[in-house]
């Protein structure tokens, strides 16, 4: 059996989109974005990469303005997670304390993950989104000797799904949605990420001890967010990408430790992500993070 290797890639990339095939991105050595112009957040073996789309003025490229035209509005956001928590609060379950249903899990305070189904949707905004990730996930994972298409790594999709913070929400244990490989998350904030998005901590996925330092020796307990921030061999590989309503994906392998940190009382309204979650052929499905206890009608 064919040994599959990634690509190694320079630890920070831009993507250079070819005039003649938008979907098709050429990796270049890059210095690193500035804020509000990275979309692709990419961690995978061997490297942590930067990618992102050459700006929103339609003539550079425009798939940029039809991901924010065609993204699903704020307010369709708010009015499922409403939804599905006034289905909570009438199976007699505390919205507010840890709960877990096959359609929304509560992640931690004011924080909610609610499932969408298996994005097998033919939707334009669906299309365009597989036609970014697609080709940079393949190109990922591609390995040196595949030379015939029954080489070549093929994805599919596991799941779309809506991660909602509220105002007051607070920060989350790091963590790693996963720690088999061959899984990734694809994230679109949906409003402005200006101030405490996503924290990543950058080549933790391939960092065995990394996952240790999370817990404490005597007891396995979470250390604690001080003594991850506070370890100076950590602290510089942390990254937070800011990014405008739907101005470009975060691509993260689903081992990178990471959080959604804390949604201020005082910052106002929801803070709402879609996401989709890819999986090489032959991936198990993540049964670690969704029960199969359904909401009662």
């Amino acid at each position: 059996m064919q040994t599959r290797r990634l690509r190694p890639l320079p630890f920070c990339v831009r993507t250079a989109w070819s005039s003649s095939s938008a979907t098709t991105p050429t990796l270049q050595a890059s210095a690193p974005a500035a804020a509000g112009r990275v979309v692709l957040f990419v961690e995978l073996v061997h490297y942590a990469a930067l990618l992102w789309l050459p700006g929103k003025n339609p003539t550079q490229h425009p798939d940029c303005e039809a991901l924010e035209r065609l993204a699903p509005p704020e307010q369709n956001a708010k009015q499922i997670l409403a939804g599905l928590i006034e289905r909570v609060d009438r199976s007699g379950v505390d919205h507010d304390q840890r709960f877990s249903f096959a359609e929304i899990c509560h992640r931690s305070p004011r924080r909610y993950d609610v499932h969408l189904g298996a994005g097998t949707s033919e939707s334009e905004f669906s299309t365009l989104f597989n036609s970014l990730v697609r080709p940079v996930l393949t190109l990922c994972c591609e390995s040196h000797d595949a030379t015939d298409a029954a080489a070549r790594p093929s994805l599919r999709i596991i799941r779309d799904g809506l991660v909602t913070s509220l105002p007051g929400a607070s920060a989350q244990p790091f963590h790693a949605d996963g720690r088999g490989h061959g899984m990734y998350n694809a994230f679109l904030p949906l409003v402005p990420i200006r101030t405490q998005g996503t924290e990543f901590w950058v080549g933790s996925h391939h960092d065995e001890a990394a996952a240790e330092k999370l817990k404490q020796e005597e007891t396995g307990q979470y250390v604690g967010d001080a003594a991850i921030l506070d370890d100076a061999e950590v602290a510089p590989l942390l990254s937070s990408p800011y990014l405008s309503r739907a101005e470009g994906i975060i691509l993260f392998d689903y081992r990178v430790i990471h959080r959604g940190r804390a949604h201020g009382a005082h910052e106002a309204g929801v803070r709402p992500v879609f996401y989709r979650v890819y999986a090489l052929n032959g991936v198990a499905e993540d049964v670690h993070n969704w029960p199969e206890t359904r909401l009662p009608a």
